[in-house]
Parts: structure tokens; C-alpha cells; sequence
């Protein structure tokens, strides 16, 4: 039985139907495939149409591979700069694992050169990777084990007050040797060997002038032996002044001033007052960060800096004979002095501001521009010193024979007596 449609109203109803589906279908097809347009290409060669493309060797970027060209190795797309015609590696299978050896020395037998340690490094992480992405479905008794024929040579480093810039130990036949040698602060580059297979190189392959060991080709163990030396015989405990022996610093103190020594200060031979350290110019104007005044009591130290009786600051501490470590901080017109972490008492007379002398500090002594002795008995253990937060002053005893001196790191300096008769020492200080 037919169905009849109203060409008013069914026939634009049915027409919309058909729109709909053919526009429904158009809307999921693909549009035509251009190569390089919405399609991409591989390696600059369109994937369309029928066959295969074959894709160059190492273009996954890890495969090592040998170059038809040169016929040198590849890994990935870099060049080694290796030839192939070396000896060959070898393949050996136990309890069905095969053991992969490569054959890094390829001037054995062959005609080209070892590889790098990098490059031998690279060589070999690669073929790891290949490996680990065959997948273990691949080796059903488990994956190769790979090693290089021959185990790489040792690089042995016996260094003292030296640093390095080789942090590794091991190194391939074949393969440049390049390391810098530097002297800790304050030392000289003393003695140096190189030996290779123990046999002494150094002459060969040692530059005293720049600290650097260039060997182009390794062929056996390294051991490497460097000592830089201070330009003293021994650290020592402490330097004692009886009190007629001190030291120049050559530190002028500055508006923003800090110290801290470790000294246990003896009795000081009358009631004047007595610095440390400390200078007094013909102003009468002081900087004397440590000092002290005997008394019938047993004596007080002091710290003061400005012109006596005139903006003149003053911390003191009842604290004084016995080995204590003395901080004192002078900031503005701001005095703090403490004894083992103890703070003085500060006494600040007419403050406005603090003016210093323009000459140095001596140490074990107050520097006077006259012939004025103002020097204490003490054994020192360091002095360190500030200015603008700078440090600027590190001296610790030493002794070069049997004669006494502060070494100051910061100058790299020995600092003699300049006193009379001869320092005291403490013992040596072993390393």
C-alpha cells in the first residue's frame, strides 16, 4: 500500500532528512591525505602510497651503528671518529646468556684509534639501551651481560693540601688524560709525580709552570702524587710573648670593626694599662679592641676606641688570666666586647663620634708613636680580624725552625717579632 506525501508539507520534511544524513556522513570522512600538508613525512620522503621506506642507519639517535662513508663507529648520528677495523669482540653463551665483550683498544690489531672515555661511555650506554628496549621477550634466558675487553685502568690521586679537578677513577687504554692541579690557599705546588704502568712520566707529561698533567694516550695505571707545602715547618699551639716580643698586623681599624682572638693573657708586669692588641697614635686617639689593667684585685680587661676624654667608649670585663676567646664589635659608636660569649659592661663617655687612629694594630702589644711599652704577656692561639665585614686579618702560630711567627692567611704572610729576645712555642700541631 502506497503512502502518499503532501508535496506542501511532507515534501520539505523529507528533503531535511536527507540533508541531514548526507551532511552527517560528509562530516566523518577524511579529508584527501597531501604529503607535508596534513600528513607528515619521514625523513623528508612522503608516506604515501605503496612499498617501504627505509630509514638511515642510527637515526633513532642511540644505535651504534658503522658508517658506510667513513667507516668509523656512529652512535646515533654522531661520529666517533673510531674505525671499525679493530680486533673483533666476542660473543661466548653460558647457561644460555650471552656475554657481549667490546674491544675498546683498537690500536691492537687494528687500524684506527681507542675510543675516548666519553665516547666509550656513550658506546656503551647505548648499546645498554638498545637491550633494554628489545624488551625480555627477546632473551628468553635473560639479557646479555656486556664488559670491554680488558678492564679499564686505574687513576690513583695521592693528594695533600692539593685539589683536583678529576673526580674519576678509572680511565681506557687509548684515551687523553687532562688534569689540572691547584695548591690550597696559602700553598705552593711542592712535589709532584706522575707514574703510568710505574714508570715516572712526570717530565713527559707534567707542566710545573701551569699545574696541568696532559697525557694523549693512556696505556696502563696511573697514580698520581702531589703535596703543596705552607711556607712554614709546622702549625704550632700558640706564640707566648714574655713581653717583649710583638707582632705588627698591619690592620688599620675601621668605623665598622670586629676581632676575635684566643689568647690567655699572663700577668702583665705593672698597673698601666696594656693592650693585646691595640694602637694608641700622638692624638691620643685609640683603637684597641683587647686590652688590660693590673690591679691589686687581679687586673681588668678593656676594649676601647675613640679620643680619650672625648667621644671615648669603653667595655669592660673582670675576666683575665686563663686561655678565653675575646669578641669585640665595634659598629658606629656602638661598643660590644665579650669574654666566652659574656658580655662587658659598656661605658660610653660624650659619644658623638668615634674617631680612630690612621696607624696599625699591633698584636701582644699597644702600637704607641713614641717609645712608650705597652705590651702584655700572653700566649696567642689565633687572631682574626674585620673591617666592614670584610675579613681581612687570619693569622694562627707557626714556626719555621725553631723561630716563631703568625702566619695570616688572608695575605699569606709570616709575621714576625719586632720586639726583642725570641718568642715562645707550643707545640707542633699535626695535620
Amino acid at each position: 500500500m502506497y503512502k502518499f506525501i503532501d508535496l506542501d508539507t511532507g515534501l520539505p520534511a523529507l528533503l531535511n532528512k536527507v540533508k541531514t544524513w548526507v551532511t552527517t556522513k560528509l562530516s566523518a570522512k577524511q579529508d584527501s591525505l597531501v604529503s607535508g600538508t596534513n600528513i607528515k613525512t619521514v625523513n623528508n620522503t612522503s608516506i604515501l602510497g605503496s612499498g617501504n621506506i627505509s630509514l638511515p642507519a642510527g637515526a633513532d639517535g642511540v644505535t651504534p651503528h658503522i658508517d658506510s662513508t667513513t667507516g668509523n663507529w656512529f652512535v646515533g648520528t654522531t661520529n666517533t671518529g673510531v674505525h671499525a677495523q679493530g680486533p673483533a669482540g666476542s660473543v661466548t653463551v653460558t647457561d644460555g646468556v650471552a656475554e657481549i665483550a667490546i674491544v675498546n683498544d683498537l690500536t691492537t690489531g687494528g687500524t684506527g684509534d681507542a675510543l675516548s672515555a666519553e665516547m666509550g661511555i656513550i658506546l656503551r650506554g647505548a648499546i645498554e639501551t638498545l637491550l633494554s628496549n628489545l624488551g625480555d621477550y627477546a632473551f628468553p634466558n635473560g639479557k646479555p651481560n656486556i664488559s670491554w675487553v680488558g678492564s679499564p685502568f686505574t687513576i690513583t690521586q695521592n693528594l695533600t693540601r692539593v685539589t683536583s679537578d678529576c673526580d674519576y677513577g678509572t680511565i681506557y687504554s687509548g684515551s687523553q688524560l687532562t688534569i689540572h692541579l691547584s695548591a690550597d690557599d696559602g700553598c705552593t705546588l711542592s712535589a709532584v709525580t706522575v707514574k703510568m704502568r710505574g714508570v715516572d712520566v712526570t717530565n713527559d707529561y707534567y707542566d710545573a709552570t701551569t699545574g696541568t698533567i696532559d697525557i694523549p694516550s693512556v696505556t696502563g695505571d696511573i697514580v698520581i702524587t702531589a703535596v703543596a707545602v705552607y711556607p712554614f715547618d709546622a702549625k704550632i699551639e700558640y706564640l707566648q710573648s714574655d713581653g717583649n716580643q710583638w707582632i705588627d698586623t698591619g690592620i688599620i681599624a675601621a668605623a665598622n670593626f670586629k676581632s676575635e682572638i684566643k689568647a690567655d693573657i699572663l700577668s702583665p708586669a705593672d698597673s698601666s694599662w696594656r693592650g693585646l692588641l691595640g694602637v694608641r697614635d700622638a692624638n691620643a686617639r685609640y683603637a684597641i679592641p683587647v686590652g688590660v689593667k693590673s690591679t691589686s684585685s687581679g687586673g681588668t680587661l678593656y676594649s676601647q676606641f675613640g679620643i680619650s676624654g672625648n667621644n671615648f667608649i669603653t667595655a669592660s670585663s673582670s675576666v683575665v688570666t686563663g686561655l678565653h676567646t675575646f669578641i669585640t664589635q665595634l659598629t658606629g659608636s656602638a661598643l660590644s666586647f665579650s669574654v666566652d660569649g659574656v658580655s662587658g659592661n659598656a661605658e660610653i663617655t660624650s659619644v658623638k663620634q668615634i674617631v680612630l687612629p690612621s696607624t696599625s694594630q699591633f698584636l701582644f702589644s699597644t702600637h704607641r708613636d713614641d717609645s712608650t711599652v705597652q705590651s702584655v704577656s700572653a700566649k696567642v692561639y689565633y687572631c682574626k680580624i674585620w673591617n666592614g665585614g670584610e675579613l681581612v686579618f687570619d693569622a694562627i702560630p707557626v714556626r719555621v725552625g725553631q723561630v716563631g711567627y703568625m702566619y695570616d692567611n688572608v695575605s699569606s704572610e709570616l709575621l714576625g717579632n719586632i720586639g726583642t729576645g725570641s718568642f715562645t712555642l707550643g707545640n707542633d700541631i699535626t695535620e
